[in-house]
């Protein structure tokens, strides 16, 4: 965390434990403290006085924030909405599309588990059915789209698709599986799950030529934790309202998302100092460097796993991985369940290491991220401890 951006020392600016190894905060993100204190700043001028703060001074100030993000994605302000995230983004337009027996729902097998658990709560509950698309890894672009061209039909009312999948670290060709999914003629709308992209993967959301995009901001952007951006196309902003109905329940969209009552919107309030921060520190050339630090990272680790006595087979894993996440094949055995992935994951933390370990496929995976502060220091203490968890991993499951 020595590595400079923007004229100061990276680590200084985030509140992360420095006796830690940080290699998965892309999951939740990492504030940093100039983004606490613009937070903090926000929930105390509300305590200074809740009623006119609530009733005159939080509106506009939400609408600014909303701004500011469409701003940066580059998108027409009336098409952009704030979420808490993408779980409930998706969960809003499944309630509003009102899918019941007889309607399909395609989704491949990488998509986010919450939002495979969403879908089949409403499978359970409103007799939709979901289709889940089995994608191999190493899959190239033209096999991806041919296997969610095929899935639709008409039946199928919605396609998930993700831009960057959560399980295995990969980019998906969005725009060319949306192209597809319309050119089979049926109706299917198409929904983006752009959960890894903001912050990562320079978009242009309104060029997808999909109908729903919903992506985190607290992931790579630097906002605190529930502050998420939802994107819709024009035939869907009078149809799509949120989750819960309140005072704003007949405002039109986008500001009809507004309005949360009395939770706290300190964090979406904070959204565009982390904007500004992000773009402070490098922006687009800090993600370049940390796809650098992930794929030198990703290498290091091969070769202690190699050193070690493990087979890995790199052949299995796609040549478009996602620029700040890397998948690693896990020796045979070893994290192949969701119960053993914990466990193992567990044993790393408990030597001060944080990262991804994913159960998917049948095997388990490593999926190490290079956040802002990451370094290659990093990389060298987790190849330095795996090898001996995993022989400890497998010392203890042999004494049972």
């Amino acid at each position: 965390m020595i590595r400079t951006g923007g004229g100061r020392a990276l680590g200084d600016l985030f509140a992360l434990d420095p006796g830690r190894t940080h290699l998965n905060l892309g999951a939740f993100g990492a504030v940093p403290r100039p983004v606490l204190a613009a937070r903090r700043r926000w929930i105390e001028r509300a305590e200074a006085d809740p009623h006119r703060f609530h009733r005159v001074e939080l509106p506009a100030a939400v609408a600014r924030a909303r701004l500011a993000a469409a701003r940066w994605l580059e998108v027409d302000p009336g098409s952009l909405a704030l979420v808490t995230n993408v779980t409930e983004g998706i969960s809003t337009v499944l309630a509003s599309l009102r899918l019941g027996r007889g309607d399909d729902i395609v989704v491949s097998d990488h998509g986010y588990g919450a939002v495979r658990l969403a879908l089949a709560s409403w499978s359970v509950h409103h007799g939709v059915a979901v289709r889940e698309v089995a994608i191999p890894l190493a899959a190239g672009d033209a096999e991806i789209v041919g296997a969610f061209a095929s899935a639709v039909g008409p039946r199928t009312r919605l396609v998930i698709v993700d831009q960057i999948t959560s399980p295995t670290a990969r980019e998906f060709p969005a725009r060319e599986v949306a192209a597809a999914v319309r050119a089979t003629g049926h109706r299917a709308l198409v929904l983006v799950d752009g959960a890894h992209a903001p912050g990562t993967l320079p978009t242009d959301v309104a060029g997808l030529g999909a109908d729903v995009w919903v992506g985190n901001f607290h992931k790579w952007l630097f906002a605190p934790r529930g502050t998420a951006g939802l994107w819709l196309a024009p035939p869907l902003r009078e149809l799509v309202r949120p989750l819960v109905l309140g005072w704003a329940s007949e405002v039109t969209y986008p500001a009809c998302f507004d309005s949360r009552g009395t939770q706290d919107l300190s964090g979406w309030l904070a959204l565009p100092d982390a904007l500004a921060l992000w773009g402070e520190l490098g922006g687009w050339d800090m993600v370049a460097h940390g796809a650098q630090v992930v794929g030198a990272g990703n290498e290091t680790l091969v070769t202690a796993l190699r050193d070690a006595g493990h087979e890995v087979d790199l052949s299995v894993l796609s040549d478009r991985p996602a620029p700040t996440m890397r998948l690693l094949p896990l020796p045979a055995g070893v994290a192949s369940d969701q119960q053993a992935a914990d466990a193992l994951c567990d044993a790393l933390s408990l030597r001060g290491l944080e990262v991804a370990v994913v159960a998917w496929g049948g095997r388990g995976w490593l999926r190490p991220g290079a956040h802002a502060v990451t370094e290659p220091a990093d990389f060298d203490h987790l190849a330095t401890e795996l090898p001996g968890v995993l022989r400890e991993l497998r010392s203890s499951a042999l004494a049972r």
